[in-house]
């Protein structure tokens, strides 16, 4: 009994190609003979993403002092510099931070917070830390049992919402690793399987990430507009210490789509290239010389 969806933890919106692999996954796994039904665990309330993306900030304020904290917030003070982040990230002075890294604190998709904690506001820096561990907890325990209620054994849903993303702009990705992050965040094992490649009728159909911060729209629409013929994935997922059932699931799909079966990764003839300098776009190697 497998369940599936295709947008409740995928951020930003799924595109077509995404969409169409896991069409063919669902056919597949149903032509094998099991049964597949919807599972909506953010739509119905079990585990909102928004719950997901707290958690994690209330783990990431929590790094830094308290009184800084209280002190941005009584000032009204939108976002950091990216010195101030590099000082809580990395905390030397002399060592240059990665823009990656800068970015990825810094630019994301408002979204309606519901309860970001600070570890030093819940009675102490470890007494707070172990509040917010508890309420990680409890999203498990909530998550399981809606699991179980549905009776199922294995989950089915994307592994990304698009194709792979050009390397400089990764500094904006940082919701978008939703999709494999909430079950880092479950304590729940997962594996991703190639379904299909992207083909001119997904190109053809245009996308929207339904998303308003720009750095992060231009990030999606870039990934998606010149992807033609890279791979797409799906992931699989299972409850705690079921790792075996979790690669069986991905062995039978794997063998059901039949992607790639020529195994031709070794006709692939990739350019060598480097970023000029960090968090550059990189460029032909031999551009360089």
């Amino acid at each position: 009994r497998i369940g599936y969806y295709v947008e409740e933890y995928t951020f930003p919106k799924p595109c077509a190609a995404v969409c169409r692999a896991m069409e063919e996954a669902c056919s597949a796994l149903k032509a094998l003979g099991h049964e597949l039904i919807e599972f909506k665990p953010h739509t119905d309330g079990v585990l909102p993403k928004e719950m997901v993306w707290d958690l994690d900030a209330s783990f990431y304020v929590s790094s830094r002092p308290y009184k800084e904290v209280v002190k941005e917030l009584k000032s009204e003070k939108s976002a950091q510099t990216a010195e101030e982040i590099k000082s809580h990230v990395i905390g030397v002075d002399s060592e240059e931070a990665h823009p990656d890294l800068i970015g990825m604190f810094s630019s994301h998709e408002p979204y309606a917070s519901r309860n970001v904690q600070h570890a030093g506001s819940l009675g102490g820096s470890s007494i707070g830390h172990e509040q917010i561990y508890a309420s990680r907890d409890k999203m498990r325990e909530r998550f399981y049992k809606a699991w179980q209620a549905s009776e199922l054994d294995v989950l089915l849903c994307p592994a990304f919402a698009t194709p792979a993303l050009h390397v400089e702009e990764v500094p904006y990705s940082a919701s978008n690793v939703i999709t494999t992050r909430v079950y880092n965040l479950l304590d729940m094992p997962a594996g991703v399987v190639t379904v299909t490649s992207v083909n001119h009728s997904d190109l053809s159909q245009g996308y929207d990430p339904g998303t308003t911060n720009p750095d992060v729209t231009r990030m999606a629409m870039r990934a998606v507009e010149d992807s033609l013929g890279l791979p797409v994935a799906v992931q699989l997922v299972t409850l705690p210490w079921k790792e075996e059932l979790c690669l069986r699931a991905m062995t039978e799909l794997e063998k059901a789509v039949a992607c790639d079966q020529n195994h031709s990764h070794h006709l692939l003839q990739p350019e060598a290239r480097r970023s000029p300098s960090l968090g550059a776009a990189p460029i032909p190697l031999g551009a360089r010389l």
